[in-house]
């Protein structure tokens, strides 16, 4: 990865490559999100699993619990890919109905009530998954801000949960669990730079 070349040419600290990456190369990843990012891609994670590894300077089968959630802090992508999905969603159902993209929608509606397969089936599934099935059956809220905001937390509570349960699930993780209850970077990361490091296997 050229990225990660340059951030060890000039000794960049772990911090702000992830915020490199972040302003780099998540946009990429997520870019058309809006139309594909009601499910979950396990191709785009793996690049930050793989990014957050080769800059931890750890064996490429550490423990991914172990790098994402306990060391760097790290969420999923599929956090920003959901949302951008969702938002769209919202904008679409405030469109006039002059508008193509309503129209479209409108029409992948009904071929969604009659049990075909569509993106807006796809929103009602990523919806219902979150626990929010009674926005889609009321096709929209009241205020999109304060919904987005709501949607968020929800998808970070369901990472936590998910981060703990893989914690208890992996034996070599025992003693970490006991005094790492947060998600967020270590502060001894903060001030180490790429080439100067290298962290022992987990």
């Amino acid at each position: 990865m050229i990225m990660l070349q340059f951030i060890r040419k000039y000794k960049i600290s772990i911090e702000k490559s992830l915020m490199l990456f972040d302003r780099i190369i998540t946009p990429i990843l997520c870019y058309g999100s809006d139309v594909w990012g009601f499910e979950y891609t396990e191709c785009i994670e793996k690049v930050q699993l793989t990014f957050c590894k080769q800059i931890l300077g750890v064996n490429m089968t550490t423990t991914n619990c172990a790098i994402l959630g306990e060391e760097l802090g790290r969420r999923p992508i599929a956090i920003k890919y959901h949302m951008t999905c969702i938002k769209y969603w919202l904008k679409i159902l405030r469109m006039d109905k002059a508008r193509y993209p309503k129209i479209c929608y409108m029409k992948l509606l009904e071929l969604h009530n009659v049990g075909r397969l569509t993106w807006a089936a796809s929103i009602c599934e990523l919806l219902s998954r979150i626990g929010y099935r009674y926005v889609w059956n009321n096709q929209g809220v009241g205020n999109d801000d304060w919904f987005l905001a709501t949607i968020k937390q929800r998808l970070l509570d369901i990472n936590f949960q998910k981060w703990s349960s893989d914690l208890v699930e992996h034996s070599k993780m025992k003693v970490y669990r006991s005094f790492k209850g947060e998600l967020e970077m270590e502060k001894y990361l903060m001030s180490i730079t790429i080439s100067e490091h290298s962290i022992v296997k987990i």
